[in-house]
């Protein structure tokens, strides 16, 4: 299904298909895959969004486990960071379904 979703920045209205595919995806932006975000590192598709799963250290810190929320955007040939504030891969897919009911992308409530 393709929707209109609200986005907060200057891009305005995003078309966004929640029904595109892991391989549509894959074969979109395949240098996103490539690019090492940290350790174990996972990739989750989820309704058009892509849920990345890492473990990062900063310096002089303990490393952490991150979730972060990417929606593909078909008409650049990128991603869009939504959120990366998630402590699992079932919270990130709670928060895709919140900003697909309200089609609305960076205003959805928590």
């Amino acid at each position: 299904m393709i929707r209109n979703i609200k986005y907060k920045h200057s891009l305005g209205t995003l078309e966004h298909d929640d029904g595109i595919t892991e391989s549509e995806i894959r074969n979109a932006i395949p240098n996103f895959f490539k690019t090492k975000f940290g350790k174990r590192e996972t990739f989750t598709f989820y309704r058009g969004f892509v849920i990345c799963r890492h473990t990062v250290q900063f310096t002089g810190e303990k490393p952490k486990r991150r979730t972060v929320v990417y929606v593909y955007v078909p008409e650049f040939k990128d991603t869009l960071c939504v959120t990366s504030e998630l402590g699992s891969i079932r919270q990130a897919k709670a928060y895709i379904d919140v900003i697909l009911a309200y089609e609305n992308l960076g205003y959805a409530p928590d």
